[in-house]
């Protein structure tokens, strides 16, 4: 049985399948691990809620469960920051690159990010940052 279940019993997406498999093999390893939310909603509850998957889950899941949101959704969640979709869908993905890159133990100083984040017309002290440099993320 499925820790995390597709909600609408169908397979829609093959994308959405194959995150699924990963998200639950992630709470099989919490499980494993003894962390006390998942413990407890796999012995009280039939499967885990979202909002507790998502303390589990890692960067990349849940980058890629923002970008297959639907439009509105992801529109939504960006409004929060006062920023367009695409600029907080470009922030996600380059704050992924950089999140990968320190956990294998790569080089930040020098190096250039190969799709950098977008600019927020909001944001003033973006406009005199290289932002193919990682150090422009953190700005």
């Amino acid at each position: 049985m499925a820790i995390l279940q597709n909600t609408i019993n169908v397979s829609v997406n093959q994308k959405h399948d194959i995150w699924l498999e990963h998200c639950n093999q992630q709470i099989k390893r919490s499980k494993a691990q003894k962390q006390p939310a998942i413990q407890h909603h796999l012995q009280h509850y039939d499967g885990i809620p979202i909002w507790v998957a998502v303390e589990v889950l890692d960067f990349g899941s849940i980058s890629k469960l923002y970008s297959g949101l639907t439009y509105k959704h992801r529109q939504q969640i960006a409004d929060k920051y006062k920023i367009s979709e695409n600029v907080f869908s470009s922030w996600i993905h380059a704050l992924n690159i950089v999140r990968n890159v320190c956990a294998h133990y790569s080089r930040l100083s020098n190096t250039n990010i190969s799709k950098p984040a977008k600019k927020s017309s909001g944001i003033c002290s973006w406009h005199y940052l290289d932002r193919k440099k990682y150090f422009s993320i953190y700005a």
